[in-house]
């Protein structure tokens, strides 16, 4: 686990990681990959203003900040971190997010030991479900992006009926096989034109975050967001594990009884590999 300064986040106040500081913070990083430190309360109220000011026109238009659109921002878990950790090309794209968000109780555990006391668990699924309630009457747009034929529609229908939200502008359900350069463009060209302020990806991990930093060439949105599963979770598709069960760490193996087929040879390289990279870790820092 390393905790310096990831060199690729600027002194940015557009960045929630640096945000009322007048110089650099220490960053928790597991694995390689820094992680945002926060509530999930905090995170939502933030990101709304930086997206409400882009809506406004109320932010800078020149240098970094005009670039800064189309951010990604990731739910990382144990999964996502030991796939950076072995593969480096898909550890430089998540360096690369605007930020990534600790989705799972072990890693907030392991920040936290090393001092990171305001480290929360930032589940994909609960900052779907909070930023659809809290944008409700905020005028920010909506696209829905992932599942398979018919979910991002019927996710939408959630959106209206659950959540109070209606300003769903537009969905898409790409095929689950690797999409051409012309199909990514004209899948940016629809956000585009549907002028969605937040784009919502449910591909599942690695292939979301890949697609998500293809797809922001191409769009013109404040954030996307690759959530995972709440695709399926919210439309029923999937069952979610019972908060006690989040918030104790055993969240897996409630996934893994209801997938046992997708999930046990995944988790059966994760798990382990996790625990033994961060064991690692955490005494060569005991040892300095």
């Amino acid at each position: 686990m390393d905790f310096d300064q990831h060199p690729q986040i600027p002194v940015n106040f557009d960045n929630p990681l640096v945000e009322g500081l007048s110089g650099p913070r220490r960053i928790p990083r597991i694995l390689g990959v820094p992680l945002y430190e926060g509530s999930l309360e905090q995170l939502v109220q933030r990101l709304i203003q930086v997206a409400l000011e882009d809506k406004n026109g109320s932010r800078s238009e020149d240098g970094d900040e005009k670039q800064r659109r189309n951010r990604c921002v990731s739910a990382a878990d144990a999964h996502v971190l030991v796939q950076a950790h072995k593969n480096p090309e898909y550890k430089k794209l998540l360096n690369g997010f605007y930020l990534n968000l600790p989705d799972g109780m072990p890693i907030v555990w392991l920040a936290r030991r090393k001092g990171f006391k305001n480290m929360h668990r930032c589940y994909g699924p609960d900052l779907f479900e909070l930023m659809m309630k809290t944008t409700a009457t905020t005028g920010l747009t909506h696209f829905l992006c992932g599942g398979k034929a018919g979910v991002a529609e019927e996710l939408a229908m959630v959106c209206q009926t659950k959540f109070g939200n209606n300003n769903i502008v537009g969905t898409d359900c790409p095929p689950f096989r690797e999409i051409s350069d012309e199909e990514m463009r004209v899948l940016g060209e629809k956000i585009r034109a549907s002028k969605a302020d937040l784009v919502w990806i449910g591909l599942g991990a690695p292939k979301q975050e890949k697609f998500a930093t293809a797809l922001s060439a191409h769009t013109d949105s404040a954030f996307l967001f690759p959530i995972g599963a709440a695709f399926d979770f919210y439309t029923h598709r999937q069952k979610q594990a019972p908060r006690w069960m989040q918030r104790t760490g055993l969240e897996w193996t409630f996934r893994l009884a209801m997938e046992p087929r997708r999930l046990g040879k995944r988790y059966a390289e994760v798990i382990p590999k996790f625990i033994w990279l961060n064991l690692v870790s955490v005494f060569k820092k005991d040892a300095a």
